[in-house]
């Protein structure tokens, strides 16, 4: 992003990300990152959604989840699509505030 001193117009440069993080960078929209996992979890490959499940607590290291009712599982991947503001994101980044 760029403003221009004058104006104070905002550009936007596409090449910003790949210029700072030597890697592209692709946006999509929640709702079509949700479709996407559904369709390839689901439809694709047979494996079933918890959804409106509340997950307590995720144990990356072994892929077991414990949801709010107390039942666990384990699988091989563990996909929390709820946001940046996750209460289990401190489970999967080793520093949650920065």
């Amino acid at each position: 992003m760029v403003i221009d001193g004058k104006t104070l117009d905002i550009q936007y440069n596409a090449r910003y990300p790949q210029d700072v993080w030597v890697t592209p960078w692709y946006l999509l929209h929640r709702v079509d990152l949700h479709s996407g996992i559904r369709k390839l979890a689901v439809d694709t490959h047979k494996i079933p959604l918890h959804l409106s499940s509340q997950v307590v607590e995720a144990d990356c290291e072994t892929g077991k989840i414990t949801f709010a009712d107390g039942t666990t599982t384990q699988k091989d991947l563990i996909i929390a699509a709820d946001g940046i503001h996750v209460s289990l994101r401190p489970d999967f980044v080793a520093n949650p505030t920065g």
